[in-house]
Order: structure tokens, then sequence, then C-alpha cells
């Protein structure tokens, strides 16, 4: 807990805490393997972790190159392994959606381990990669937390926050309308070429302002309302409940 603090983190929500110390010592071992190369971090987890957003993520996302299955389980069963040399026990279970590969690492006894109780039970942690056909834009990343400090590959600024308007385009949930409004307020720039390649035309601002208006008060309500408990701070769920009127005073005059 004292780690949790350091790092800012709400101490009433021990299981995500939990959660994400796990997945710290998931990362550190996929990046001392030798399929490090291969993988490449993105998404909700990697804005947590990276570059400090205040909103819990459940699973841990990666574009990859040159990797297949076999591949792919096998860097899954060197992190259980990892995992289980500190002590932690997990199952492995896996999936495929067309190119995307899915372990799902199940911790049954985690809570016990660490003296938490949760009625919720078991924790898991999703490891999914995508096989995307575009030339990668990556770079370096540090893992700063838990007594941990390791470096890592992930996706370029660009590329992620261009990943996550195309996201929100398809899918929209409060997790991506939050990860949108962080990634505006801190500045992050767009990859304007892989916003084309996935069919986007408008300039960067003027996408986002107008997916985030063609969505519903009801909706932006009910959302909010969906995302809240991962939260650091609970109340900034009324960030993504006035998305609209939030994205046009970030955009500005970008857009």
């Amino acid at each position: 807990m004292d780690e949790a603090r350091k790092r800012g983190m709400p101490e009433g929500k021990i299981r995500g805490i939990l959660r994400e110390y796990i997945q710290v010592l998931m990362l550190k071992s996929l990046y001392k393997s030798k399929w490090q190369d291969r993988f490449f971090f993105l998404g909700g987890t990697s804005l947590r972790l990276l570059y400090g957003s205040k909103r819990f993520s459940e699973d841990l996302d990666f574009n990859v190159r040159n990797l297949k299955m076999d591949e792919f389980k096998d860097a899954a069963g060197f992190i259980r392994k990892e995992l289980g040399r500190g002590g932690i026990s997990c199952n492995l279970r896996f999936n495929h959606k067309g190119s995307m590969f899915i372990s799902e690492f199940i911790f049954r006894d985690i809570q016990e381990l660490y003296g938490m109780v949760d009625k919720r039970g078991e924790i898991i942690i999703k490891l999914e990669t995508n096989k995307p056909k575009y030339l990668l834009e990556t770079e370096s990343g540090l893992i700063n937390g838990f007594g941990e400090v390791f470096l890592i590959n992930a996706m370029s600024k660009g590329s992620m926050f261009a990943d996550k308007i195309d996201t929100l385009r398809n899918k929209k949930r409060g997790r991506h309308i939050y990860d949108i409004i962080f990634m505006l307020s801190k500045k992050f720039p767009v990859d304007k070429k892989l916003l084309r390649i996935n069919g986007i035309k408008e300039k960067p601002m003027e996408a986002i302002s107008c997916i985030v208006n063609g969505i519903s008060d009801d909706q932006l309500k009910t959302v909010s309302e969906d995302v809240r408990p991962f939260l650091f701070d609970e109340t900034e769920s009324k960030l993504i409940r006035n998305a609209k009127v939030v994205v046009k005073k970030l955009v500005g005059d970008e857009g």
C-alpha cells in the first residue's frame, strides 16, 4: 500500500491496485523474454503505466510483428513461469479472433495471498495481440512502479492516439472517451497517416469532435457510469457525461 500511495492510487480500490501490480510483473517478464522485440504496448493500460492516466485498465494490449500462435503461447507460458517464481500462480486459457491472439491469465488465489477479501472472486488479465498490416511506428517506454523499473517497446504516442480515435468511432464506451480526453489534455500528437489508413479522412480534431458530438446525452450518461468504478477520482465521470463541452474546450482552435 505504501507504493500505491506514492503512485497516488486510491487506497480503497485494492482490487485495482493488485491488478496493476500483477500487470507490471507480467510486463517485466515479457520484456526480458526472447520475444520482447515482437511486442509493442498500447491501449488503456499503456496510458496508465507509461503516461499516468488516472484510470485503472484491465488488460494488456499489444501490436505485434512476426509472431506465430505457437510463439505467442510460449511467451504467455514464460510469463506464467516467471510469475510462479515469485510465488504467484495462475491458469492460462488461449483463444484467437482472426489475426488476434488472446491469452487469459486467471488468478484464483491471488487475493488470499495478499490478504484481500473481495466477493468478485478471481482476477483475470487478458493479454491480447493484433497484427496490423501497416508499418508500426514505435518508441521505447519506461515502466516505473511497485519497486520495478524497466524499459519496454511501445507504440508511438501518435499511433496510440490515432488508434484510440478509431476505437471510439467503432465502440462508444466510457473508457475510450476518458482516454481521448486524457490524450487531448496531454497534447498527444496524432498519426494522420494511420487515421487515413483506418478510413478517417477528417482532420484529427474534427474527427474527434464529430464522433463525440454524435453520441447522445443519454448514452454519455450511461457510459460515464460504466467507467466510474475504474477512475481514481470517481467525480471525473462528469468529464465523460459532459464530453461534448470538454472536448470542445480541449480542441480549441486546433480543429
